[in-house]
């Protein structure tokens, strides 16, 4: 079973030690990051950013954990904008070992369940082409690796939508 908790600091080490184990896996679906990002040093920095954001209601940020195997990932709702058109950005990694059982899909729908539970019916809106890329760009604005493609919602016409 999947469930998600709100991230602490002490979470560091565990998810520093899931980060260096699976740098490899995860880099062609991250942006390009400091060595000093995969310590625990960089990892408390990580979650004390996250913490401000979410002490401000703009981010949720979540630990993954599965009963077998504890925190396996991570899940943030991010950039969340609050009214009659609530909407965010959905933000995640899994470890290579979790993966492929589903272990992201039951993060997300819990998210998307505790959205409901406060008065809100999000619609998930994902990217057309999975394809991994990088975000980041060289010292001369180059792209390095591919591109992320952007998000497009798949929506019926007419229909109403919020997007989480």
């Amino acid at each position: 079973m999947t469930h998600c908790r709100l991230i602490s600091l002490n979470d560091a080490p565990v998810l520093a030690g899931l980060l260096q184990v699976n740098r490899d896996f995860l880099a062609p679906f991250e942006p390009v990051r400091g060595d000093d990002y995969f310590t625990e040093t960089g990892q408390r920095a990580a979650i004390t950013a996250a913490l401000a954001e979410y002490a401000q209601g703009r981010s949720l940020p979540f630990v993954i954990e599965t009963e077998d195997a504890g925190p396996v990932g991570r899940i943030t709702l991010n950039g969340i904008v609050r009214g009659p058109f609530l909407s965010c950005s959905v933000g995640y990694w899994v470890s290579q070992a979790a993966g492929g059982r589903g272990v992201a899909t039951a993060a997300l729908r819990q998210q998307i369940a505790g959205q409901r539970t406060e008065g809100h019916a999000p619609h998930p809106v994902t990217a057309s082409d999975k394809q991994p890329g990088r975000a980041s760009r060289t010292d001369k604005g180059e792209p390095v690796g591919r591109e992320r493609p952007r998000a497009h919602p798949v929506v019926a016409p007419g229909a109403p939508v919020d997007i989480l």
